[in-house]
């Protein structure tokens, strides 16, 4: 019973302290979604497709446990790319356990003629 309760405490401990970020592709056309620390440092690039969703989670192992001036800093920006590489909106001061969903991102919402 201790067992399972310190494994329980351990993972809210580790969840919470955790960064995430859903993101949810809403439109019609296949995104890359680029996730960029308040620094403009990219994090993550993901295709999402019509319809599907990710969650992404800043990996502390990577970056360091501690505070660090090469630690990424918060709030986070969220491009979405058309498949062309033109922007299709931005989604800005973005705080760690949002979900960012593509629609709701300023900017023109559409790729090329083709949609892509």
């Amino acid at each position: 019973m201790l067992l399972r309760f310190l494994f329980c405490f351990w993972s809210f401990c580790l969840l919470s302290w955790a960064d995430i970020l859903t993101l949810e592709n809403d439109s019609q056309v296949p995104l890359n979604a680029v996730i960029q620390d308040a620094t403009g440092t990219v994090l993550e690039e993901v295709v999402i497709q019509p319809g599907d969703s990710t969650t992404w989670s800043l990996n502390y192992e990577y970056y360091g446990y501690n505070s660090q001036p090469s630690a990424p800093q918060t709030p986070y920006t969220v491009n979405w790319y058309c498949d062309s590489g033109e922007l299709f909106g931005t989604c800005m001061d973005v705080a760690s356990e949002s979900t960012v969903t593509a629609l709701s991102c300023g900017g023109d919402q559409q790729c090329g003629q083709n949609g892509q």
